[in-house]
C-alpha cells in the first residue's frame, strides 16, 4: 500500500488482511530500519517511503513488480535478489549455488519463479543455464536499485573557479538530484537551477557515458575554463595517452587546436615532449582551424602570430589566464 502513496496507519490496519499486531509490529519494524518515515495526513499518523534515490528506486520497483504480475515481497527477499545478481555472471546451477552460498533445491526453486515471471530465460534446461532477460522492465528496475552506479569524473576542480562541474550519466544525475543534501545545483543546457547559500555552484553536464581521459581533454579544450585549468591539470598529471588523443583529434579535426595547445603550454613551463609537439605537426590539417572563437571580442594581442602561421589556426586565447593556469596547475 504505501509503495503507491503515504498511507494512514488506520487505512494499512483496515486495508490490509491481517492481524492490528502484526501490522503495528511490521510498521515500527520498517520505521526502526528506515524502510519507511513517520508522517501525518490531516492530523492522522502516517507512514511514507523516505526521501532519496533508493528509496525512491525501490518504489518505483514494487509498483513495477505489481504491474506486472510480481509479488514484490518475494522478489525483494535475500535469497532471490542474491541469485539475481548472481545470474550477472554465472548461468549455471552449480556456480549460482557456489556465488550466493544457496542450496540447489532453492536456487532451481528461485530460477523457476523467475523465469514464470519472464525475468529469465533457459538456455538449456539439462544442465540448468539460465540468463537475464534484459529487456524485462522489472530487471531494468532491479538493476537500477541494486547496482551501485562509479562515482562520475569532476571536471572543473573547485579553486580557481566559482563553481565545479561534473559530467554525469543520466543515471547518476538522477541519484544526485534524489540525494540532493542542499547547496547549488544547476544541470547544463536546461533551466533547472537551485540557489545554494554561498559556496561553490555544483554544474552538472549529463552525458550518455562517462568519456576517457583523452575526450574529457578534447571536450574541455572548447571552453576558456577548460583551457585556461583543466586540461592544464590534466596535462600537468601525466595520465594522459598522447597515442589516444592525437588519434582522437585526428579523428574530430582537431589535430590543429590540440598541437598549437600543446605547443603553448609546453612554452609556459608545461611538460610536454619535443616528440608529441612532433607527431601533431605531422598530421596537420591543410585547412585554417578558429580555436575558441567565442573570444573573438577580446581582440589579439600579436603574440599569436607564431602559432598562427605554424599551426594553421585563428588563435583567440587569453595568454595572461592561461599562464596563471599554469603557475596553479
Amino acid at each position: 500500500m504505501v509503495s503507491l502513496k503515504t498511507t494512514t496507519i488506520r487505512d494499512i490496519v483496515h486495508g490490509l488482511p491481517y492481524a492490528q499486531t502484526t501490522l503495528y509490529e511490521a510498521v515500527e519494524a520498517l520505521v526502526a530500519e528506515g524502510s519507511l518515515v513517520r508522517t501525518r495526513i490531516d492530523g492522522r499518523a502516517a507512514v511514507a517511503f523516505p526521501s532519496g534515490y533508493r528509496s525512491q528506486k525501490l518504489q518505483q520497483l514494487y509498483v513495477k513488480a505489481l504491474s506486472h504480475g510480481i509479488d514484490p515481497g518475494l522478489l525483494s527477499r535475500e535469497s532471490t535478489v542474491s541469485v539475481w545478481m548472481a545470474l550477472n555472471s554465472s548461468q549455471t546451477t552449480p556456480e549460482l549455488e557456489n556465488e550466493t552460498g544457496l542450496s540447489s533445491k532453492w536456487v532451481r526453486r528461485i530460477l523457476g519463479k523467475m523465469e514464470d515471471w519472464g525475468l529469465v530465460n533457459y538456455l538449456k534446461r539439462r544442465p540448468i543455464v539460465a540468463v537475464l532477460d534484459e529487456t524485462h522492465p522489472v530487471n531494468k528496475a532491479l538493476r537500477e536499485l541494486y547496482e551501485e552506479p562509479e562515482p562520475g569524473e569532476a571536471l572543473l576542480l573547485p579553486g580557481s573557479f566559482p563553481f565545479a562541474e561534473e559530467l554525469r550519466t543520466p543515471r547518476e544525475v538522477e541519484r544526485l538530484l534524489l540525494d540532493w543534501m542542499g547547496g547549488g545545483l544547476l544541470i547544463r543546457n536546461t533551466d533547472f537551477q537551485i540557489m545554494g547559500k554561498g559556496g561553490i555552484l555544483t554544474v552538472l553536464d549529463s552525458v550518455p557515458r562517462r568519456p576517457t581521459l583523452e575526450e574529457l581533454f578534447l571536450r574541455l579544450l572548447s571552453k576558456p575554463e577548460g583551457v585556461e585549468d583543466m586540461c592544464l591539470r590534466i596535462v600537468s598529471s601525466g595520465r594522459l595517452d598522447h597515442d589516444e588523443l592525437l588519434q582522437l583529434a585526428v579523428d574530430r579535426v582537431m589535430v590543429n587546436v590540440v598541437g598549437c595547445y600543446l605547443e603553448i603550454i609546453r612554452d609556459l613551463g608545461v611538460e610536454v615532449g619535443e616528440h608529441v609537439i612532433e607527431a601533431y605537426l605531422e598530421r596537420c590539417d591543410d585547412r585554417v582551424i578558429s580555436f575558441l572563437e567565442e573570444e573573438r571580442d577580446y581582440g589579439k594581442n600579436g603574440w599569436e602570430a607564431p602559432y598562427e602561421e605554424r599551426w594553421g589556426v585563428d588563435l583567440y586565447l587569453d595568454l595572461g589566464a592561461i599562464r596563471h593556469g599554469v603557475s596553479s596547475a
